[in-house]
């Protein structure tokens, strides 16, 4: 049976796929045999469970009897349709913006234990000093660390505090790390605006799509998720949908390709930075201006976009 896997970009305005694609005729193979062709990498000792993301037919020692190639049609492609915006009404309805950002591990498994001087660690430096510029000021944290502002916002006419918590890999490793699945769960459960930045393990994690982190209001209270990790349209925009029971209730900003970790805190601020902005005022940051400044800063190395806002309602009110 061959297989071919798409990802396609919903929320895009354009597409580009290439007419012809090389694909394994069989998706199950032998593993010793599928080192002739598979890349060397440090990460994946080759399985069939991940031959559909390590395979490359363009290796010189990849038989052609494996090969085979597809034409692809794309039939139909979705407009990225009319200006859209955060539901900014129902994240400042409160008075409050609450906001925890994941600084996932990014060494690998296979490494061993985590070590402290893990990149994640690094990532939580960068957002601390990120959030310091921006006038945040640290304040005691539950768990993690928690920075705080105090500013106003036109939508309320009223005071508007923004609670930035985030937790460093000590906290939560990552979406293997069932130790701290607890510390996961709630840290979803109670923040409006939810940023990870960490590995995606091709997909297999089940930490997503776990009821515990839509208990009680938490599914249906409007949510904007930040998945930085790779592949995120692919792996994890569906079970986070399933979870917060429709569009009406999440925006989802993913990317379709790897994302590098150098790109990720810098990404999280602009989004985080972008809706403080937006709320601060009269709503007027759309999810276009907040998207483009993304990917203006990440280039060619991930492309950002919203799913699940084109039917917002909120517009900004005529002054």
């Amino acid at each position: 049976m061959s297989r071919l896997l798409f990802a396609f970009a919903l929320f895009s305005s354009s597409l580009a796929f290439a007419q012809d694609r090389r694909v394994p005729d069989s998706y199950v193979i032998d593993s010793i045999e599928a080192h002739l062709f598979y890349p060397t990498s440090d990460q994946f000792d080759p399985v069939d469970s991940d031959y559909w993301y390590d395979w490359d037919p363009k290796k010189d020692d990849c038989p052609d009897a494996l090969k085979r190639t597809a034409n692809v049609t794309v039939s139909k492609v979705i407009d990225a349709g009319a200006t859209s915006y955060p539901e900014y009404d129902r994240l400042v309805a409160d008075g409050r913006i609450d906001v925890i950002v994941f600084c996932g591990r990014v060494s690998h498994l296979a490494d061993g234990p985590l070590q402290a001087d893990d990149y994640g660690y690094s990532m939580a430096d960068q957002m601390a000093s990120a959030l310091t510029t921006a006038g945040f000021k640290k304040a005691v944290a539950p768990k993690g660390m928690r920075y705080t502002r105090t500013t106003k916002s036109l939508l309320t006419k009223g005071p508007l505090e923004v609670v930035v918590d985030f937790y460093t890999p000590s906290e939560f490793e990552g979406l293997a790390d069932s130790a701290h699945i607890d510390n996961f769960a709630q840290a979803v459960r109670t923040h409006e605006i939810v940023v990870y930045n960490g590995h995606s393990l091709l997909g297999a994690s089940d930490f997503w799509a776990r009821p515990s982190i839509y208990d009680g209001v938490s599914a249906t209270k409007y949510q904007m998720f930040l998945y930085d990790g790779c592949l995120g349209f692919e792996y994890y925009v569906s079970p986070i949908l399933t979870g917060k029971m429709g569009w009406d209730n999440v925006d989802i900003v993913s990317n379709s390709l790897e994302t590098p970790f150098a790109v990720m805190i810098t990404e999280a601020a602009t989004l985080i930075s972008s809706v403080v902005s937006g709320a601060e005022k009269n709503g007027n940051v759309s999810w276009q201006t907040i998207l483009t400044k993304m990917n203006t800063y990440s280039g060619d190395q991930a492309y950002y976009g919203a799913a699940g806002v084109r039917t917002n309602k909120f517009h900004p009110p005529v002054q």
